[in-house]
């Protein structure tokens, strides 16, 4: 059986850098989320602020290497967590706020003890603020958010190459993979051909060469070389 207690009071001290690094090995496919919970046992009637990653149905709390994989209704259900007090982000916006505020989180909200009158042993164990993100993580959050298209008057930049966001598809545009909607380090900064526009799926993909090969790509992963 589950003990909300071992979940959310246990595994409280490391949680935004738990979640934190977690949502970096879910690169497009997750979301790392800061919320407020409702404590047990020594901490009932308290909430506080937490951090976990959700990635289809299940919440992934690693909180001190606690590691839990739980569906994301009875996760919610047993912290009484409310969505409309949880910041949800992705990736690409996570490792903007990691580069711009150098901590791990949260960055949106306070996330501190709420109706905290005398806060008992455990209170050593609710998630640390504000911890320092390593220097080499950060370089390699900067580096690989320099390297994403920045916006400019006269279209993008992608590394040295100027792009434009790819509208209209026509048979032999050259492209450069930007990973904009799914990001991929196997095709990041790539160059191919558009061959054709893929059959159905609403016109969103594309059928490109890349490196010899075919590929079907998303539109919104892909600039026009000008």
């Amino acid at each position: 059986m589950i003990k909300l207690k071992q979940i959310l009071t246990e595994g409280m001290g490391d949680c935004y850098q738990a979640a934190g690094r977690l949502i970096m090995e879910y690169i497009g496919k997750g979301k790392l989320v800061h919320g407020m919970v409702n404590g047990q046992g020594s901490l009932e009637g308290i909430r506080f602020g937490h951090a976990w990653a959700e990635v289809g149905s299940k919440v992934l709390d690693h909180s001190n290497s606690k590691k839990k994989s739980i569906p994301k209704k009875l996760y919610y259900a047993m912290g009484r967590i409310n969505p409309r007090e949880c910041k949800y982000y992705k990736y690409k916006d996570a490792a903007k706020f990691m580069v711009g505020k150098g901590h791990w989180g949260p960055w949106e909200m306070s996330g501190g003890v709420v109706m905290a009158e005398e806060i008992p042993d455990a209170k050593g164990e609710i998630g640390k603020k504000n911890q320092r993100i390593p220097n080499d993580i950060l370089d390699k959050l900067d580096e690989a958010k320099r390297s994403r298209l920045a916006h400019g008057s006269s279209g993008r930049t992608y590394g040295s190459k100027t792009v434009l966001k790819l509208n209209k598809v026509r048979k032999g545009q050259k492209v450069v993979y930007t990973g904009e909607e799914n990001p991929d380090k196997k095709f990041e900064g790539e160059e191919g051909v558009i061959l054709k526009q893929a059959p159905g799926q609403g016109g969103r993909y594309v059928i490109v060469l890349m490196n010899g090969k075919k590929y079907q790509m998303h539109k919104n992963d892909l600039g026009i070389l000008k």
